[in-house]
């Protein structure tokens, strides 16, 4: 019985699980994305009150202001480059300036990390276990701004146990990207990840 995997599997078994996690985890990201978006809806167009907010920021810089550089107000996501404002509003400039393009940036923010979710929990437990459980986080509906929170506490996961089973310095290196990728999105997450 081999166990490159942290569960046990027959060698048959571990080649079809080689194809067969990566296709779910695509097939979960879609069908996540496209729930989040079918479910769009309420008085503000599905979008949380608070969503306007990092909404807001990602306007100003698409409009070449850089706000909360200097760590103004209360803001776990005050250093520049900040990924979360940038990426909402590159999105803006390449595919409309309106809340349909937030919508699906942050839907697709959600399967991607729902995605991501599937593999670290595939890694360690059998595929119907990782389904149901990725597949409940996704029905709690996190907020849809906080997809980042989703992507990028995911993603640690993932390379913490791919490094756990595996040390290496490729592995490791991996980590400390993530770790200043996620302070970057906010400051609390390079704790949440670096910990790890």
């Amino acid at each position: 019985m081999k166990t490159s995997l942290l569960v046990p599997v027959e060698p048959r078994a571990a080649a079809a699980r080689r194809w067969t996690v990566p296709a779910l985890a695509l097939a979960l990201g879609v069908v996540t994305t496209l729930f989040r978006i079918a479910t769009l809806g309420g008085s503000l167009g599905g979008f949380d009150d608070d969503h306007f907010v990092s909404f807001a920021y990602a306007k100003q810089v698409q409009a070449g202001e850089l706000p909360l550089r200097d760590f103004q107000g209360i803001s776990l996501s005050g250093m520049w480059p900040q990924v979360g404002f940038l990426t909402s509003a590159a999105a803006q400039d390449l595919f409309g300036d309106n809340l349909r393009t937030e919508a699906w940036v942050s839907a697709i923010g959600m399967g991607i990390g729902a995605a991501l979710t599937f593999v670290a929990a595939a890694r360690f437990s059998p595929l119907t276990w990782s389904t149901a459980a990725t597949m409940l986080a996704v029905l709690l509906a996190p907020k849809l701004y906080g997809y980042s929170k989703v992507v990028v506490l995911a993603g640690g996961a993932l390379l913490l146990i791919s490094y756990a089973t595996r040390p290496s310095a490729a592995r490791a290196g991996a980590l400390g990207a993530l770790t200043a990728v996620a302070f970057l999105y906010r400051h609390d997450f390079a704790v949440y990840v670096g910990a790890g």
